[in-house]
């Protein structure tokens, strides 16, 4: 039981957040993508005091400075209705209902914290801690930005995960026009970006800053759903097997290799869904045997038959089998097929199909082995072909049911009415008083007022919007490799004013007309001396310096040479994010 005081606590931060907040959240349609709900639910948008304090932590993550950092900002989202969560930025984020799952699998009840920021330029990468290097044949890169964002979600103050056949629509406001950019994930336990989607999948659009009300906003948000339907992907489960370009169910990543591809489930990727473990020789009769595991337990359910099964190959030699379920092979997807006595195995992997005739036996926990009956063959084979077929009929089902909503219309009256519905949670009090004709009349004079805006504006605009859907949380990055010109690599010293020695723990080179930075932690340094830098290091005190661009443009570089970099020190009151663009005139 908790105390009063405790009790009190709680209730007063309940009402704080009621009071910071709207008091109604963001509504949505049944399913965004496709429909619209006819009764809109509304909830307090109030949080839970343990999502207050949810912080995602990260193993490649290194911010230099633990208490400045870029605000995240926390949106509630009913996850039985999804939301349209639109950020002062200006970037919205569409999510389905139904989107959250718990470490465990299950679907989360009820409200989910979605915790959101974006990082701008590189003041924003630095603080943050996030890696932005990329290394190719020994030279050091930088990957330049269009857009950065952290996209977290909890419940009652534990993480919590998209499932596998949910996806998060994001319309990012982005900081360059140029198409050049493909859409890169971080991976935390590997340090690396992974490329998630390429530049030819991410439509870039230009609008002009608006004045509508919040209100007027959200309305029109809500007309455009309809043209944000998406084809529906008809191919069947079983087809998918068969054809190449899925990377098991999911269709694969545009021009990559499919060894590019990635699963993720409960927050963890997998570029192998498929496990080969035992592959050993009988000593008896000498013939050759494996066995086939899951990765994650999100997939292939129907091997869970074959869990104590291992398969004996005659036709194959130890080492001509080591060779054809190698590693290197990145499996994703297998069916067994009876064949007479045998039975065919079919393994689909980054390098095609690998097929092997086999029988299976039993193999105990003492990886001892044991011939099966023709009947308990018989026996696991038909289970086996049950649950594929269960499985396939479950997921061909789905295919149907979301075919059916993409083809649903709704008439323009009833759009325009539910629109008006979604976006009553945030209206003004005037607005409020208005009926719905009055209102689709405020909504058209508001429209013409902002098309002659639009038109003065529109030379000058800056907008730029990039969109791509996202399959799980994390930081996700618009992205472009930029190779550095002629550079230059240097063992780097640092001195004071008073021509002190300055010990450093890391470094952080930005060049000033690109949005990337270059992070360093040991005295060896590359960067490109033509360009506009200004370096940012983190002294062993936890303080930061700088130099100044005047003060890199003074000195001649030469290859493999200890150089002694002046430093600044930045003043506490610089020490933010805004401060720290300033200073260095970001």
């Amino acid at each position: 039981m908790k105390s009063a005081a405790t009790f009190a606590v709680l209730l007063s931060l309940a009402a704080a957040a009621t009071a910071q907040f709207p008091s109604e959240k963001l509504p949505v349609n049944e399913n965004y993508m496709y429909t619209y709900r006819a009764a809109p639910r509304y909830k307090p948008d109030v949080y839970a005091p343990g999502d207050f304090v949810y912080q995602p932590s990260y193993k490649n993550i290194k911010p230099p400075i633990s208490d400045c950092a870029v605000a995240r900002k926390n949106y509630s989202v009913d996850n039985q209705s999804g939301a349209v969560i639109v950020h002062p930025s200006g970037t919205t984020l569409y999510i389905p209902k139904d989107a959250f799952v718990d470490a465990s699998g299950n679907e989360v009840e009820g409200s989910v914290s979605v915790g959101y920021r974006e990082f701008k330029n590189p003041i924003d990468f630095i603080l943050g801690g996030i890696p932005m290097s990329y290394e190719s044949g020994g030279d050091k890169n930088m990957f330049v930005s269009a857009g950065m964002f952290e996209l977290t979600a909890s419940a009652e103050g534990k993480p919590v995960f998209l499932k596998n056949d949910k996806k998060i629509d994001v319309e990012m406001v982005s900081m360059d026009k140029k198409p050049d950019y493909n859409l890169y994930a971080f991976n935390d336990s590997s340090g690396e970006w992974e490329e998630r989607e390429t530049k030819e999948n991410i439509p870039v659009s230009e609008s002009v800053p608006t004045t509508y009300s919040e209100a007027v906003n959200v309305y029109l948000r809500s007309l455009s759903y309809d043209s944000r339907k998406k084809p529906v992907d008809t191919v069947s489960c079983r087809n998918r097997f068969e054809s190449k370009d899925y990377f098991y169910t999911t269709k694969s990543i545009g021009s990559l290799s499919m060894k590019k591809n990635r699963w993720w489930a409960r927050g963890n990727s997998y570029g192998s869904l498929i496990k080969i473990t035992d592959v050993r020789k009988n000593k008896k009769d000498g013939s050759v045997m494996f066995r086939i595991a899951r990765v994650t337990g999100a997939t292939h359910s129907e091997l869970g038959i074959y869990n104590r099964t291992a398969w004996k190959v005659s036709e194959k030699s130890y080492p001509e089998l080591k060779r054809a379920l190698s590693n290197k092979n990145k499996f994703f997807d297998v069916r067994v097929e009876k064949d007479g006595e045998e039975y065919h195995i079919r393994l689909k992997g980054s390098n095609g199909f690998t097929e092997l005739s086999a029988v299976p036996i039993k193999m105990y926990s003492n990886k001892k082995v044991s011939e099966y009956s023709d009947k308990f063959q018989g026996y696991l084979y038909k289970i086996y072909c049950r649950l594929l077929r269960s499985r396939e009929k479950s997921f061909d089902k789905q295919i149907a049911r979301d075919l059916k909503q993409y083809k649903r219309t709704i008439s323009q009256g009833k759009k325009e009415l539910l629109a008006w519905n979604n976006s009553k949670y945030i209206m003004t009090p005037g607005e409020k008083t208005k009926s719905f004709e009055a209102w689709k009349d405020y909504v058209d004079a508001e429209k013409k007022s902002q098309r002659k805006l639009s038109d003065a504006m529109a030379a000058n605009s800056s907008n730029i919007i990039r969109s791509f859907s996202v399959d799980g949380m994390g930081i996700w990055n618009c992205d472009q490799i930029n190779r550095l010109q002629d550079p230059v690599k240097v063992n780097a010293q640092y001195k004071d004013k008073d021509g002190n020695k300055i010990k450093t723990t890391a470094t952080f080179v930005v060049d000033k007309n690109l949005n990337g930075v270059l992070q360093y932690y040991t005295d060896e340094i590359i960067f490109s001396p033509s360009s506009n830098n200004v370096f940012i290091a983190v002294k062993e005190n936890g303080d930061l310096a700088y130099t100044t661009s005047e003060d890199l443009r003074l000195q001649g570089f030469a290859n493999n040479r200890y150089f002694v970099f002046p430093l600044k020190d930045v003043d506490a009151s610089s020490t933010t994010v805004e401060g720290l663009r300033k200073l260095i005139g970001m």
